[in-house]
């Protein structure tokens, strides 16, 4: 139907009810559903291109491989489910929680790089402040989930108190009902402790980031004071035996020739080399790359 306005739609629905009323149990529109129906412009949710087809009773494509149901089809779906506040108030915090993926994702790549450059020798400047600041956002989202988890259980506990009554006249259709929004609620909070966890875990990642982090600069510490240590202990000896022979008493061996100044020098490197080849088997000594 081209250029297609709401009244000839709702007309084809009011239509479409009446021929399909013994079959669904809804033979009119009832005037929730109508008020729906008018306070929605579908042609805020189609493409230009149809425009004018935007209150047909017809499902439209929307891109991407997908459509806007037709018409009758919403209202009916709508009409049968009736949904209430206690719906809305339900579909409302579940869409807010689904918002915390995009959250949850970011603060994930935040943490991933920063745990990737703590784990460098020379890490950049700015990780310990974007670490933190990740930490910060990880901490306020672990709050809110915890309000809401509590804000949701007291009202659960709410729904298990209210008489059946108030759920409407027919005790079937009441406990039904009942049933149905202690089940939406208790997915509700599922979906919240999922995120919680989430959260948890990673804060535990930094936290354990933050541990390899110190631990690797404690051991880069160690290998360089072992490195010094191994130098020292090659030198010691080298010391002392010149400084012996430096004491230039007349009755010291070879003091006054050529042969013993090479001597001294042979002697004094191959106990230079023999010190370092026992530190090496030792593995005192080890390649930087090790």
């Amino acid at each position: 139907m081209a250029n297609a306005t709401f009244d000839d739609m709702l007309r084809t629905i009011e239509a479409e009810y009446r021929l399909t009323g013994a079959l669904t149990g809804r033979s009119t529109l009832r005037p929730e559903i109508l008020a729906a129906l008018a306070g929605v412009d579908r042609r805020g949710f189609v493409p230009a291109t149809h425009q004018q087809l935007a209150y047909a009773d017809t499902p439209l494509p929307i891109g991407s491989g997908q459509t806007i149901s037709q018409p009758f089809i919403v209202a009916l779906m709508t009409d049968l489910l009736a949904p209430g506040p206690d719906d809305l108030v339900l579909r409302m915090l579940n869409a807010m929680v689904d918002s915390y993926l995009d959250l949850r994702r970011d603060l994930s790549d935040a943490l991933e790089h920063a745990q990737g450059e703590l784990l460098k020798p020379h890490p950049e400047p700015g990780t310990w402040s974007a670490l933190m600041h990740a930490r910060g956002r990880l901490h306020g989202l672990q709050d809110l989930c915890e309000e809401q988890q509590d804000a949701m259980q007291e009202w659960l506990d709410t729904l298990r108190e209210l008489p059946l009554a108030s759920y409407g006249p027919d005790p079937l259709l009441a406990q039904q009902r009942h049933d149905q929004l202690v089940a939406r609620a208790r997915d509700v909070m599922e979906h919240i402790e999922r995120v919680l966890r989430h959260a948890r875990r990673l804060e535990q990642s930094a936290e354990t980031a933050v541990q390899i982090h110190f631990a690797a600069q404690g051991q880069r510490t160690n290998d360089t004071m072992r490195a010094l240590t191994a130098i020292t202990a090659v030198f010691l000896p080298l010391n002392l035996f010149t400084g012996f022979f430096g004491m230039n008493f007349e009755h010291l061996p070879l003091i006054h020739s050529i042969e013993g100044m090479w001597s001294a020098l042979l002697l004094l490197i191959a106990l230079a080399l023999g010190i370092v080849v026992v530190f090496w088997r030792r593995r005192y000594l080890t390649r930087a790359g090790r």
